[in-house]
């Protein structure tokens, strides 16, 4: 069934301990990176016939038939190399 997966997605400066030299993103890095975040998705899902939408409040949707797991495997993919975090919000079924 087709469902609808949010995330809502934020940035947090946090060195690790394999990156403790990792300088802090500017806003308009964040802003640049959250842009190209739902670019890469949006080409992504539109390959296997979903669609990424993104209102304003910081809130991706990602519309697709596929289960929870890959579609949560699949964003945290794009995420890693952005710098981004994202935080589930409540899947809603179609």
């Amino acid at each position: 069934p087709v469902a609808i997966f949010s995330y809502e997605i934020y940035y947090l400066y946090k060195p690790t301990t394999s990156n403790p030299l990792l300088d802090e993103l500017s806003k308009e890095e964040v802003e640049r990176n959250i842009s190209l975040l739902i670019d890469d998705l949006g080409n992504h899902f539109a390959e296997i016939g979903g669609f990424v939408e993104s209102p304003s409040n910081g809130v991706i949707s990602i519309t697709a038939d596929i289960a929870q797991k890959e579609c949560d495997k699949i964003v945290e993919g794009y995420l890693s190399h952005l710098y981004l975090l994202a935080k589930k919000v409540p899947v809603q079924q179609l």
